[in-house]
């Protein structure tokens, strides 16, 4: 009688194997995809920051404007330029952006980002308030400039401060920048 069972078990087990075997194959092809196929070659985009020329942007006797920057971009074939606000004038105003982005646009270059230099790691909380207001301001004027990408910093511990504490700082602060 064990004999039969063990054949019977065998032929089981054999059986719900096969069937097993069968669905997981079929499962498996049901799951799969085609790759997606492209209708043409992958292209890279390039874009310059102004940090790059920061050394002809910067200080009182810049050698060049934003304008200037948007236009070498232009003449070297770029199909992007990010404009870093550290280089733009600081009493910015709307009607200086929206001429800078038209003036992007009359040369074939998308605003691909700005970037904005700020410290969410200050200790002081006066100084910590006025680096927020700043990216606020500079995530409107991003948004005047069409860019669709706005870098920011979180910033740095301050000395003697603690990692911990200055990271939820500089979350939340991220965080209200949104």
């Amino acid at each position: 009688m064990s004999e039969t069972l063990g054949r019977r078990g065998f032929l089981s087990a054999g059986i719900a194997a096969a069937i097993s075997a069968q669905f997981a194959a079929t499962h498996n092809e049901a799951r799969a995809i085609e790759p997606i196929e492209r209708n043409g070659q992958a292209k890279f985009k390039y874009s310059l920051a102004a940090y790059s020329y920061r050394g002809l942007l910067q200080g009182k006797a810049a050698e060049l404007t934003m304008h200037d920057f948007v236009s070498d971009c232009a003449r070297m074939g770029l199909e992007g330029t990010e404009l870093t606000s550290y280089y733009f004038p600081a009493d910015v105003t709307p009607e200086y952006l929206r001429d800078l982005k038209r003036h992007c646009f009359r040369l074939g270059l998308d605003v691909s980002g700005t970037a904005v230099g700020n410290d969410f790691g200050h200790a002081d909380p006066q100084k910590l308030r006025e680096q927020i207001e700043h990216v606020k301001h500079w995530v409107d004027n991003a948004a005047i400039l069409g860019a669709p990408v706005i870098r920011i910093f979180a910033g740095h511990v301050p000395k003697g401060g603690s990692a911990d504490d200055t990271h939820r700082q500089m979350v939340a602060a991220i965080d209200e920048c949104c």
